[in-house]
């Protein structure tokens, strides 16, 4: 609930970090699909996941210090596929392009399929990964010092 060091580098880190992943995932998106707005709202996903699970649980040790960051990273990475999924879908419904709701929840579904295909792709699955696992480990770190 209070801030401490830990919380306030683990949001820093894992912003930095879902910032270049995005970076990473943005030449794989199609041409025809904006991207302007992918990095800042991704790192906000971070920022928020970094504070509420890492930080706010640092000092359990190493080890798990690694499984918080996989799971902050697998929160974000959830996150930002409904956020862009839905902000693809909504786009298309503000147009009337589905007949009614249930043709609208499907159409999200398979652009989260989609989308997780993209983002699933090699190179952002083991910059996240290792990434993850160095920001967790870092904020261990830093709340063993800090306290």
């Amino acid at each position: 609930m209070y801030p401490t060091a830990a919380k306030l580098v683990a949001a820093l880190l894992f912003a930095a970090l879902t910032w270049w992943v995005a970076d990473l995932v943005r030449p794989l998106l199609p041409e025809q699909r904006p991207a302007r707005w992918l990095n800042p709202i991704s790192a906000g996903f971070g920022l928020v996941a970094g504070w509420r699970l890492v930080g706010a649980q640092a000092g359990q040790g190493y080890l798990a210090a690694v499984g918080r960051g996989w799971t902050a990273l697998a929160v974000v990475a959830i996150a930002g596929l409904v956020f862009w999924s839905g902000q693809e879908v909504m786009e298309r419904v503000l147009d009337r392009f589905y007949r009614g709701p249930s043709a609208a929840f499907d159409a999200l579904v398979r652009q989260v399929a989609e989308n997780a295909t993209i983002l699933f792709s090699l190179g952002p699955v083991l910059a996240g990964v290792a990434g993850a696992a160095l920001c967790g480990v870092v904020t261990e770190f830093v709340s063993r010092r800090a306290s």
